[in-house]
């Protein structure tokens, strides 16, 4: 992969469809991120999404995941156009630092024969993303999108993704959020060496 300078800080949103609470979701990361480049509705297209992750440095995808136990590697992002499958994030030739999915299993991973862990976290991980923060399991859309601004609203105070999601929890526990604190157990950070 690309290495060299830093490239300066930009923020991708994408919001995928039939998913009730994107818009709010998608609202509420703008107030966050007056700047990022959103891209939902009819824009939201698995090849505007693929051009977009590869000029961002933080990307957060809301959208239905499906996670392939048989063949990790046609796990999907399901988009306005049909589905990014896994593999297809291979064509990426710059990732982003950071990625927030808050798709249904998109953290989970496959191992296939040879000790081979396969999936959307393995595979954007690979391919030298920095941290990723994704549901290990199916997630209610609504408190799948209150987790996702939790974290964010975290990480913009400078807080690092996994502290970030640690607060949510305990936030969510301390409001008593049921809903909330099974969400947000269920997602899990996973971070490169040194971050």
């Amino acid at each position: 992969r690309r290495r060299g300078a830093p490239r300066p800080a930009r923020v991708l949103v994408v919001a995928g469809p039939h998913l009730h609470h994107a818009a709010a979701e998608v609202t509420a990361l703008r107030r966050l991120y007056p700047r990022a480049q959103v891209l939902a509705g009819r824009d939201a297209t698995v090849a505007a999404v693929l051009e977009a992750m590869g000029r961002s440095t933080l990307v957060h995808v809301a959208a239905h995941g499906t996670f392939r136990m048989d063949n990790p590697m046609f796990s999907t992002l399901h988009l306005h156009d049909g589905p990014l499958h896994v593999h297809e994030l291979e064509e990426l030739e710059a990732v982003p630092a950071t990625v927030v999915l808050t798709a249904c299993s998109a953290g989970r991973s496959g191992v296939l024969p040879g000790d081979e862990l396969l999936g959307t976290s393995a595979v954007l991980m690979a391919l030298g993303v920095r941290t990723l923060v994704a549901p290990l399991m199916p997630v209610a859309d609504a408190a799948a999108a209150d987790v996702a601004v939790a974290i964010h609203s975290a990480m913009r105070r400078g807080q690092a993704p996994d502290v970030a999601l640690g607060s949510c929890v305990r936030q969510a526990i301390a409001e008593e959020r049921v809903d909330l604190v099974a969400a947000a157990a269920s997602f899990t950070c996973v971070a490169a060496r040194g971050n």
